[in-house]
């Protein structure tokens, strides 16, 4: 099942960028469907690991990126993205702590961050 699904809307003309969101959507689907299937807490923790990894990369990406272009609102993305990654690592720890499966409010968490961001937060 696609939980998320790419479309043209998110094209951002970036070539780099784009390839990376869509790395990114592709990771969350497939976490999604491994929760789904009920894999075990080491295989989910595995593939969180992995989206985690691939967040963080994208971030910095993202942000060398907006900085040699000299985007006016770097500043302000750069606090965005301080949030999303405490978000993101709160929602970890409890699926650490609690062991078994994610929440369903961690994959609206992400499919509304990813959603919103590539639409041009």
């Amino acid at each position: 099942m696609t939980y998320f699904q790419w479309d043209s809307r998110y094209d951002l003309g970036v070539d780099n960028m784009n390839t990376e969101h869509r790395g990114l959507v592709n990771l969350m689907n497939r976490l999604y469907d491994q929760n789904a299937a009920g894999a075990t807490h080491a295989e989910l923790a595995a593939t969180l690991g992995e989206l985690e990894r691939a967040t963080v990369g994208h971030i910095a990406s993202e942000e060398r990126y907006q900085a040699s272009i000299g985007f006016p609102g770097l500043s302000s993305h750069k606090r965005i993205h301080e949030q999303l990654l405490t978000s993101f690592g709160e929602h970890k720890a409890e699926f650490v702590a609690k062991g078994g499966g994610l929440s369903q409010g961690f994959f609206a968490f992400l499919k509304m961050w990813l959603a919103a961001h590539i639409a041009g937060i």
